[in-house]
């Protein structure tokens, strides 16, 4: 019985010799090779998600099934722009932590989102851009970086600057929406898109922010040629970075020269960034004090008198600095402004007796921000608003890499692990607002 089993093992040695043979026979030793570390890659990755799943402490936190093992629903959501509902959902029928990922986990727990976002706190920021490319003020990993270039913004962003500097363009590009939109009222039956004025408000009101002067878009009315991209798709086009390099460059190379929105959604970075000699010769073109400066003018001869800034040894704004702000400025301002009105607009129509309160606070006030800012019923509504339906809804990912775990609501967090929070869920969690959707 034995020499019948060593001459079986034999006969499968001598098969498996002679397929080795014929495949290297066939494709070589670079594609046996190529085999072999494909095979060794799968054979990692598995071996890496069978662990998550089965050996991580995050199987300990709840959410669907398929969290534990791959991100792929959560990305498939990210593209369709649903992130937002998705999360949201998770929360309501699992709690405050939730799994969406084998190496991510969303919180509404307000206790977790403070330490998380604290001053000084070991989170860091998640980032999709490469570290040999300039990022804007709001993606900068490092504290110290990102305090730096912060502080060139300081005194520009103040309020006192912001109302010397802004409220004039404001009142106008304001007045312009106002007139777009009641024309298309008599135009079109009593409809209009309101969303859609108020998209091209705010980046106007962004672009004049940035370059002193605004893009135009109130006096067209309508979208150029090379649309106002939006976060969202700004978010998409990185989703498909993460989900399938080679879908991203095919669409970025190809799909983008037939489609307007695959251009969007593709071409996102490239739609957006202002030129270098755009944003250069508008840095240089005022002088102080006078109408139509650029933040970034104003930020540079600030940081002439910042004794934090000179004691760096940054005292300038380099070009790539410039370029990126101005993208990440329009990006961080001209859709959540949009978002934001809409709603609140809406929100108000929808309550008959809080518009008739409003008009009335409102009718016989001079339109400054000081003054309307002393409006208490204004200020609530804006305030509710805010809180409900903020324009700037996407996740806020952070890693925590210096520590072997984390403990976040009772629940461990291993090293390199992304934790997102959103503030479309945190403002909707009974545990932090009581009655949060009255």
């Amino acid at each position: 019985m034995a020499s019948l089993d060593t001459g079986f093992v034999e006969q499968l040695w001598h098969d498996a010799q002679l397929l080795s043979k014929r495949a290297l026979a066939e494709v070589g030793i670079t594609g046996v090779v190529a085999v072999a570390l494909a095979s060794a890659l799968v054979s990692y990755v598995l071996l890496h998600r069978i662990y998550c799943a089965f050996l991580s402490p995050l199987r300990k936190i709840p959410g669907p099934w398929h969290a534990h093992y791959t991100g792929l629903v959560l990305k498939l959501n990210i593209l369709a722009g649903n992130r937002v509902n998705y999360v949201q959902a998770l929360h309501e029928k699992y709690g405050p932590f939730v799994r969406v990922a084998h190496d991510e986990v969303v919180t509404c727990d307000p206790a977790a989102g403070k330490a998380i976002h604290a001053v000084g706190t070991k989170w860091r920021k998640w980032s999709h851009i490469p570290l040999h490319i300039t990022a804007n003020v709001f993606a900068i990993v490092d504290p110290k970086h990102h305090n730096i270039r912060q502080r060139f913004y300081t005194k520009t962003f103040s309020q006192g600057s912001l109302r010397r500097t802004m409220q004039q363009p404001i009142l106008k590009i304001a007045q312009l929406a106002t007139d777009g939109i009641e024309a298309d009222i008599r135009s079109n039956s009593g409809l209009v898109n309101v969303h859609e004025w108020f998209m091209l408000f705010g980046n106007d009101v962004m672009y004049a922010l940035t370059f002193g002067e605004g893009f135009g878009l109130m006096e067209k009315g309508k979208r150029g040629q090379i649309a106002p991209i939006t976060p969202l798709e700004f978010h998409q086009m990185i989703a498909w970075t993460e989900y399938s390099m080679p879908i991203f460059l095919f669409g970025r190379f190809v799909l983008s020269h037939f489609s307007a929105r695959a251009k969007a959604i593709f071409k996102a970075d490239v739609c957006l960034n202002p030129s270098e000699d755009e944003a250069i010769a508008q840095l240089r073109m005022k002088p102080k004090n006078e109408d139509g400066r650029t933040i970034f003018a104003n930020a540079i001869e600030d940081a002439k008198e910042d004794e934090v800034l000179k004691g760096s040894g940054k005292t300038r704004l380099t070009d790539d600095e410039i370029a990126a702000d101005a993208l990440g400025f329009r990006l961080a301002g001209a859709e959540p402004v949009s978002v934001t009105l809409t709603y609140l607009v809406y929100c108000v129509l929808d309550r008959p007796e809080v518009q008739k309160l409003l008009e009335d606070e409102v009718a016989n006030v001079e339109l400054t921000d000081g003054v309307l800012e002393q409006c208490p019923i204004l200020r609530a509504v804006v305030l509710e608003g805010l809180r409900l339906w903020g324009g700037n809804a996407t996740a806020m990912r952070r890693k925590e890499d210096e520590s072997p775990y984390t403990v976040l609501g009772g629940y461990q967090i291993p090293r390199g692990t992304t934790v997102s929070t959103q503030a479309y869920s945190l403002h909707r969690n009974p545990a932090a607002w009581q009655d949060p959707l009255r």
